[in-house]
């Protein structure tokens, strides 16, 4: 009975360790600092000079390193006005191999020349370019919405700015 009695206790205590028996396993930490990303404005977005005969349209300024300029056939712009034109330009640095987004202003940008404005809408962006130093330069044009009775003049922002945000993916 002694015997049945131990072998009872020891199966007891071999079962109770299964019971009570842990697993474990461990990890690591690792981290990875990337350059922060950064965007710098190199020109801002000109228009350049144009005429027009008195009725509504627009002059829409192709994003490129030589701006190419379209104007409704109210607009009338001249190869000499076009050296003024220039599309906005950004430098942007970020770390190697790492993709970003690009988020484009949506809403309308107001342009003034005293009480008198003008509308720029329609913003679009160019391909990045890579430049010898690492970096990537993009070119941002708009479209510009001239009215019937524009008054003639310079128009400018007035304190609000064209903002594009650019993100890692």
């Amino acid at each position: 009975m002694l015997k049945y009695i131990l072998l009872t206790i020891v199966i007891f205590l071999s079962c109770e360790r299964n019971l009570s028996a842990q697993v474990t396993s461990s990890a690591s930490a690792s981290a990875n600092i990337v350059m922060p990303i950064q965007i710098n404005k190199t020109y801002d977005l000109d228009f350049g000079n144009f005429s027009t005969n008195g009725t509504s349209g627009t002059l829409v300024l192709v994003p490129g390193s030589h701006a190419k300029r379209l104007p409704s056939s109210s607009i009338t712009v001249s190869d000499i006005a076009f050296a003024n034109a220039r599309a906005a330009t950004f430098t942007i640095a970020r770390q190697d191999n790492f993709e970003y987004n690009l988020v484009l202003p949506t809403k309308n940008h107001l342009i003034y020349n005293g009480e008198s404005t003008m509308l720029v809408n329609g913003f679009i962006c160019s391909d990045p370019k890579l430049t010898s130093d690492g970096t990537e330069t993009i070119f941002l044009g708009a479209t510009l919405n001239v009215s019937a009775e524009q008054t003639s003049g310079s128009y400018a922002s007035a304190g609000s700015t064209i903002e594009i945000i650019v993100n890692y993916n």
